[in-house]
């Protein structure tokens, strides 16, 4: 239900905006983007110590990318039409609540995990609300790795077609100081 709802509403944010990744800590990106002038540009995620996702408008990546090159920062457009965790992706707010109004999640039988909080979730939290922020918010990926290690995980597998985290998790072990592996699951045809 969850997965159909996001799906359909998020539709609605296509081409909207797009999304980029830089090799910056959080702070490091926040002082490089209140340099350049590019208007709605929002992290969107923190993947490591030294990388964070940002979304916003086509200008204004543009922008930012450029500014990037020239500052030797490295940095790559995302194959994405959508903005996802930014504000350009808030006209989806109400619809998706809509839709999941009553949600009511299981107990979960595992330990979840969040993205959302970085910290681990019980299903009480698990409603229409937190799966709005989980479109909207900023992702939280290198604090949830890091509650992750503290619950004593060390195997991430990455289920996707266009495997890009595991050198996120590779970076988060390495400054923990842990000893991990990461499983990439599926890889498009060709690549």
């Amino acid at each position: 239900r969850v997965v159909s709802a996001r799906s359909r509403h998020q539709e609605a944010a296509r081409g909207l905006g797009h999304m980029a990744a830089l090799m910056l800590s959080d702070r490091e990106a926040r002082r490089f983007l209140d340099s350049v002038n590019a208007a709605g540009v929002e992290i969107a995620a923190v993947n490591s110590w030294r990388s964070i996702t940002i979304a916003g408008p086509p200008e204004a990546i543009d922008t930012v990318l450029e500014a990037a090159a020239a500052a030797r920062i490295s940095a790559r457009r995302l194959d994405l039409d959508y903005p996802f965790h930014s504000a350009l992706i808030d006209s989806v707010r109400e619809p998706l609540l809509r839709e999941l109004d009553g949600l009511q999640a299981q107990t979960p039988r595992l330990r979840f995990v969040s993205s959302v909080t970085g910290q681990l979730s019980g299903a009480e939290q698990l409603d229409a609300d937190y799966w709005w922020r989980n479109v909207r918010s900023r992702v939280q990926f290198e604090a949830a790795l890091n509650t992750a290690l503290k619950e004593g995980i060390r195997v991430f597998i990455e289920i996707g077609p266009k495997p890009i985290l595991a050198s996120y998790v590779r970076d988060v072990l390495r400054e923990a100081a842990k000893d991990g592996v990461t499983l990439e699951t599926l890889a498009e045809a060709g690549s």
